[in-house]
């Protein structure tokens, strides 16, 4: 239950860091779940967008939340005109899949500061590298 308050904050971004197989999708579909099944800060439209779909959640009826899910290329182009439609659902949670590339850490970031809290998966095995790899996604004049 710690786990899942300090991951269902009202705005901002929570990454999940891992090996590969380590259980960083698992776990934010486990977060998605109790958000849908229980009462906490985040509610109303839980968007996610995914390369490809993990998880779904069809079978879990909320009281307060519904979850809209899309898949990178098949239902958008990229992270960004996903990004661009999930503001015009007034989402309460944006889930942003694996950040693997420039495109998806900038689509990540720019919705967090649209105030909505965003998750999203790295590969990486301790937190340092974690940084490292987010930052190397990017040009060095940016």
């Amino acid at each position: 239950e710690e786990i899942v308050q300090a991951a269902c904050p009202r705005d901002g971004i929570v990454y999940i860091a891992g090996a590969t197989g380590s259980g960083k999708t698992t776990t934010f579909a486990a977060i998605i779940r109790y958000i849908l099944e229980n009462d906490t800060p985040i509610k109303g439209n839980l968007v996610t967008h995914e390369e490809p779909i993990e998880f779904t959640y069809d079978t879990i009826l909320s009281n307060h939340s519904i979850i809209v899910q899309s898949q990178v290329p098949l239902h958008f182009p990229n992270f960004y005109a996903a990004n661009r439609e999930a503001m015009r659902r007034k989402p309460g949670l944006i889930m942003i899949g694996e950040m693997r590339d420039e495109e998806t850490i900038r689509a990540s970031v720019e919705a967090s500061l649209t105030g909505h809290p965003v998750f999203g998966t790295v590969h990486s095995t301790n937190i340092a590298a974690v940084c490292r790899r987010l930052i190397s996604r990017f040009p060095e004049t940016e």
